[in-house]
Order: C-alpha cells, then structure tokens, then sequence
C-alpha cells in the first residue's frame, strides 16, 4: 500500500481508540502525545475539506503554565487539571456534514480487510500498552476500552490472534509468543516509538518457542520415521537434550526403537520392512550383487577374515544375504534398508 492509503486507516484507529464516535456535530480526538494530535491534523486535512478550524484544548499539570504549540496557526485554549501528570490535548473539528463525511469514510476503511492492520496501529497508538514484568514472566499487549468493539474483534480474529476481553479491566488482553509475534509482524507500535521500543524489548525475552501441552512428544514421534539421534533431536526442536531424551524414554514404551552404532545411539519409529545395519555390514552387502567367498570380500574391504566372517553372519540373522557352498550372496528384499 503507498503511504497515503495506510495514513486514513491509522487516524480512523486514532479516532476509534480516543475520539468521542457518538456525536453528530463534532470530529474529536484526545491524547496525550503531541506528535499524534499533529499527526491526526495533517492526515485528517488530506482526506476531507475542512470548513470550518479546527481547535485544540490543552490540558496541563497544575503549576505548568507553557507548552509548545505544535500546530501553528490553529487555537489553542490551556486549562489545568488537577490530575494530570503531563499535558494532554483534545482536537475538535465542527461541523455537521463534515461528520455524515467522515463517517461515511470510516465505513469504507473499515469494511476493507486490506486495512485491518493499520487500523489496529492507530487504536494501539491511542489506547494500548505493553504489560511485561521479568519477575512473573508476563507478557502481554493490552488495549482499553469500557465496551467490546465488535470490529476489533473482527480484526484480531481475522488475523488469527486470540484475545480476551476483561470487563472489570476494560481492556483487551493478548498474550502468547504466538500471539505477540503476529501483532509485531503487523507493525503494531509503528504510530508510537516508545511502545514499540517496549514491545520490542519485551519479545526478546524469549528463550525458546513453547509448544502446547502434549505437543512435544508428537513433534519427536514425527521426526522419527528416520534414524535420528536424541541430540538432533535437541537441535532440531530448540528444546534441551535432557528433556528430548525423558520425552524418548515415555515414548519407548510405545514400541519405539533405540539403536548403537559404535558409540552413537539412534532412535526411529521401526516398521515391518525396515532393517537397521551399521556402514561396514552396508559395505559387505553392496559387494554381494555377485557371489562371492569370504577371502575375496576381506581383500576388497581390507578387513580380516574373521571380521568379515562375523559380518556375514550378522547379515544372514537379518536375512540379507545367504551362502550357498562356499560363496556368499545377496538376497533380493523388499526391506527398506538403513545404513547408519
């Protein structure tokens, strides 16, 4: 999307978030960040023709009695509040038709799924915040409002998040690595530096992925249809070799198979057709396309007699070769035969 076509849905989130959408003669939008009220003003000048002026209220600390004017030529009226802890603004625009327009406006963004994230930037901007504590492990992107809005609702839904809505907080409440990733892969803090800077300081805490419950034992079941041993496992899931090997062990009892090769051992889901032998057995099998006697093998392989002799032997038990006389043979298998 160009820039001017994502600027209209992030000021309808604004409005969304922060503006009073019940009235019919006035457009307004409150905050306390000043670069969003003057960001509000120049995207909300492009997208309708405003008649009449536009007026911002500042609301400041008690004993403050300055603040920079960050929109030039509009007017300002400065009131102090007892509560406030930094100055916070409201933006108004008057004007009946201008609302029937704006209106008529937002429903258009807001039926477009193309916009969905941008709307969610605005109302995050407006009414979200990042809630993380080391020391309880929490981690969760918050966004507040007295009643459920149907179209975030939609939107996070749409974008396959999932969500809870608290009442008695008022606020959405998503959580989950999942989750998180999806909203930042979306650009979620992009209207607000310094939430995105915490979101983003929050998502690196992360150690490893976590899979649901009972999700692990079916992703090592799923990666043993080959020999694998339980450190690749480890490699593989991004889980410690400890927990990869009690998760194997549960999983033995369910005919699971563990084979050592040399020092090495290997773990697989066994089948019916299939055979495990180590590379010097595969060596001599290969060599047995033809008939051939113990010495000739031994010769080819370099390897003594006696060893061949025990190979062979080995071979036969699985039922991979036979001799016949003095010669040995391949036999023709429809085994699936790994070689670790």
């Amino acid at each position: 999307m160009t820039r001017s076509r994502v600027i209209l849905p992030q000021i309808v989130g604004l409005w969304l978030a922060e503006g009073w959408t019940q009235s019919t003669r006035e457009i307004t939008f409150t905050n306390n960040q000043a670069h969003l009220i003057r960001f509000f003003h120049s995207a909300f000048l492009s997208a309708l023709p405003i008649v009449n002026e536009p007026r911002i209220y500042a609301y400041l600390p008690p004993g403050q009695s300055y603040f920079k004017r960050q929109i030039s030529g509009l007017k300002y009226r400065t009131y102090t509040h007892r509560q406030a802890n930094r100055p916070f603004y409201i933006y108004r625009i008057s004007g009946v038709k201008l609302v029937q327009e704006w209106r008529k406006l937002v429903k258009e963004v807001t039926q477009d799924e193309r916009n969905y994230p941008y709307v969610l930037q605005g109302f995050f901007a407006g009414e979200g915040n990042v809630k993380f504590s080391r020391s309880t492990h929490c981690r969760m992107i918050r966004m507040f409002q007295k009643r459920p809005i149907p179209l975030i609702e939609k939107i996070l839904k749409h974008s396959g998040i999932s969500f809870r809505y608290s009442p008695d907080e008022g606020a959405y409440n998503i959580s989950g690595r999942q989750n998180l990733e999806k909203l930042w892969s979306m650009q979620l803090g992009t209207l607000h530096p310094s939430k995105n800077k915490k979101f983003e300081e929050m998502l690196k805490t992360y150690q490893q992925h976590h899979y649901k419950r009972g999700m692990l034992p079916q992703l090592v079941s799923r990666n043993l249809a080959s020999p694998i041993t339980s450190k690749d496992l480890s490699v593989m899931l991004q889980r410690s070799h400890p927990r990869i090997s009690h998760v194997l062990i549960q999983l033995e009892r369910k005919k699971l198979a563990q084979f050592k090769v040399r020092s090495t051992y290997y773990w697989f889901r066994p089948g019916d057709d299939t055979v495990i032998i180590s590379r010097q057995k595969d060596r001599v099998l290969k060599l047995l396309n033809e008939p051939k006697r113990v010495f000739e093998i031994s010769t080819a392989l370099e390897r003594t007699w006696k060893a061949i002799s025990r190979r062979l032997q080995e071979l036969e038990v699985l039922g991979l070769v036979r001799k016949t006389t003095s010669c040995w043979s391949a036999v023709l298998t429809r085994k699936r035969v790994i070689a670790l």
